[in-house]
C-alpha cells in the first residue's frame, strides 16, 4: 500500500510538471502537448488492461526471462 502511494504521488508530481512545462513552452512549435495528452487518455484503457498486482510484480522480477521496463 506505500509504494502505492509513492507511485500515486510520483505521477501526480510529474503530471503537475507537464503541465507547467506546457506554459513554458507555448511557443515551441515542435512539441505536441496537446497530442501527447489526447494519446496518453486514449491508451489509458490499454496500461491499465496489463497492470498487475505487487505480488505478482515481485513473483515475475525473479525470473530470468522476465525484462523490467521501469521509469
Amino acid at each position: 500500500m506505500k509504494k502505492m502511494m509513492k507511485h500515486a504521488l510520483c505521477t501526480t508530481a510529474l503530471l503537475m510538471s507537464l503541465f507547467t512545462a506546457v506554459s513554458a513552452d507555448e511557443g515551441n512549435k515542435t512539441i505536441d502537448y496537446a497530442g501527447f495528452a489526447k494519446l496518453t487518455r486514449e491508451l489509458n484503457g490499454v496500461r491499465q488492461s496489463r497492470r498487475i498486482s505487487e505480488e505478482k510484480f515481485f513473483e515475475h522480477s525473479g525470473r530470468a526471462e522476465v525484462v523490467i521496463l521501469d521509469l
